[in-house]
């Protein structure tokens, strides 16, 4: 039981990890969208 509940917790890291990258990925495309419209917006 004990050793069950270990493995559900790695695999729910595993998945964190996962949605992570995938946010950090959005983040960091959302960034690359709106940089040149700030720049073009101080200018």
């Amino acid at each position: 039981m004990n050793k069950k509940k270990v493995t559900d917790w790695l695999e729910l890291m595993k998945d964190w990890v996962v949605l992570r990258e995938i946010v950090i990925a959005i983040m960091a495309m959302i960034h690359e969208l709106t940089y040149p419209f700030l720049f073009l917006r101080l200018r």
